[in-house]
């Protein structure tokens, strides 16, 4: 049996450096919800995740226990992404065999079982959200995101596949804005005025740099900061969302010693955490 190389591992910090990663939590799920409209589906959207894991919480509706294991968490988050696009379940199951290499497969009548039990737990996606989505196609054929991006379906044949493409547009392109002009250019700028070199990389709704290990907490919090701010969404709803962001201090991109922080603490206790991660602070 061959060991399995971990590709990420040889993503590597500049020399004297470690990277700082900072994801926007959850935000995609986040954005359904503030499409939803609804005041429960709102105050989900800004809930915390240091008070509020809406996988874990998610996973408990779907499986109805208290308890959930990390298995049951991960198949939670894929039935929520799956859910919010009005995936079938033989498209989810070939999802998680996927991701996990064949290691799980999850029939694909329970997986349409879990994606209705998700949808049965929060009935404003089928009831406000799709319908939604569905006019705007039919009605209007271009669809308009709170930032301006719009995607021209006016020339498509509309059938379910154009459907659910509208569906994941309004989250993805949300979250694509949200990351790029609150956390990337930012801090590009910031990168390059302090240290006169760009960002590491961006993936999906992250960001990447590679700093001095004692200009860590600067860099998280301005990264913090400048992610974490409100805005409407959608445009002219009245409604206003914050998308939280967690920060992590890694070796390399792989690192499975990394040290995560689900909320910024202090910089005393910020490094307090780092050396017991095992970094030389």
């Amino acid at each position: 049996m061959t060991n399995k190389i971990n590709i990420r591992s040889t993503f590597l910090p500049d020399d004297g450096c470690v990277m700082v990663r900072c994801d926007l939590s959850q935000i995609e799920d986040r954005m359904c919800k503030m499409y939803c409209g609804s005041p429960k589906t709102i105050e989900l959207a800004n809930r915390k995740p240091w008070d509020y894991d809406a996988h874990t919480e998610n996973a408990k509706a779907i499986f109805k226990k208290y308890i959930i294991t990390k298995q049951e968490r991960y198949l939670g988050k894929k039935c929520v992404h799956a859910s919010q696009r009005k995936m079938q379940g033989v498209r989810m199951s070939e999802s998680v065999s996927k991701d996990t290499k064949g290691d799980l497969f999850i029939h694909p009548k329970q997986c349409d079982r879990l994606i209705q039990t998700y949808l049965d737990s929060i009935p404003e996606i089928e009831e406000v959200y799709f319908p939604w989505v569905e006019k705007q196609v039919q009605s209007v054929g271009v669809l308009e995101t709170s930032w301006g991006r719009r995607l021209d379906l006016r020339h498509l044949r509309i059938d379910n596949n154009l459907y659910r493409e509208a569906y994941s547009f309004y989250l993805q392109a949300e979250a694509a804005d949200w990351t790029n002009q609150y956390l990337f250019i930012p801090m590009f700028h910031y990168m390059m005025g302090k240290y006169g070199k760009p960002v590491n990389g961006q993936i999906h709704d992250e960001v990447i740099v590679s700093v001095p290990l004692e200009d860590a907490y600067e860099a998280a919090s301005v990264m913090v900061m400048s992610a974490q701010q409100t805005r409407e969404v959608p445009k002219g709803s009245g409604n206003y969302l914050c998308v939280p962001a967690d920060v992590t201090v890694a070796r390399n991109y792989g690192d499975k010693d990394a040290v995560e922080f689900t909320r910024l603490p202090d910089r005393e206790e910020f490094y307090k955490e780092l050396k017991k991660g095992g970094f030389e602070v």
